[in-house]
């Protein structure tokens, strides 16, 4: 059931995007992000953060068809931030992460009213998040991917069009890989919600915008791995994702 949507969602709107109707376009959008991630314990105290800058870019089609037009999108970010946290004994550590993030998305908006629609969207995410190793202390390589289904408004007025979206993290796993003492382990974070704000300066060739978006995981069951001492119990914590995106896409 759950690929049956997926499918219908993507494939109607790769059919009007792709259909040949007026006001069918591309786009192109070099951007640069502000990323901000924590994991929390059960009272709320933040075990780790990791922030920085990375650049990225993301490729649209999109097309409409009467009241209903939509956007097929792909993109990726990558590249280092800063990593703030604390070993398994308790003692600060701070290194860095490479990131690699990338998504695959569409999104409908159906106008109701002048300058006014509903916008729904589905997105799936794959993330690589590579703790560097530093002194004593190894590394630690985890592999994310999820859904992001979302819904909402967008308003235009004289030029400018602003989107506010709910989101909620669905279908999420996490697969902690093999060390030179640790197994590979997969966790199933429980499903958060999000929001979303853009805020867009609507021109026929150049969109420039900023655009914040936050998402969340709760918490995932323990799962038992092997190690070079016993078996160990591994959990992945609360938590938060936040992006700033400041980008102009490039419409042709």
């Amino acid at each position: 059931m759950k690929t049956s949507i997926i499918s219908v969602f993507l494939t109607s709107s790769l059919l009007i995007s792709l259909s040949g109707y007026a006001q069918a376009g591309y786009e192109i959008t070099p951007q640069l992000v502000h990323f901000d991630y924590h994991e929390s314990d059960a009272s709320g105290s933040t075990l780790n953060r990791e922030k920085g800058l990375l650049p990225a870019i993301e490729v649209a089609a999109d097309g409409q068809l009467k009241n209903l037009s939509s956007r097929l999108y792909a993109g990726a970010m990558s590249g280092s931030v800063d990593y703030d946290g604390h070993t398994q004994g308790g003692g600060s550590y701070d290194t860095n992460t490479k990131q690699d993030i990338f998504h695959l998305g569409a999104e409908l908006d159906i106008e109701v009213h002048q300058n006014i629609s509903v916008v729904l969207a589905w997105s799936r995410y794959w993330w690589r998040r590579d703790i560097q190793p530093k002194g004593i202390v190894q590394g630690l390589t985890e592999d994310y991917r999820w859904d992001l289904p979302e819904a909402g408004v967008r308003l235009r007025y004289q030029g400018w069009q602003l989107d506010a979206l709910y989101n909620r993290t669905f279908n999420a796993q996490m697969v902690i890989q093999p060390t030179n003492c640790t197994g590979r382990v997969t966790l199933h974070p429980e499903a958060g919600e999000g929001y979303s704000m853009k805020l867009t300066l609507d021109r026929n060739t150049f969109h420039p915008y900023i655009y914040f978006k936050r998402s969340r995981m709760e918490r995932s069951d323990p799962e038992t791995g092997h190690s070079c001492f016993g078996r160990i119990q591994w959990q992945e914590p609360d938590n938060q994702m936040d992006i700033i995106t400041f980008g102009t896409s490039v419409r042709f």
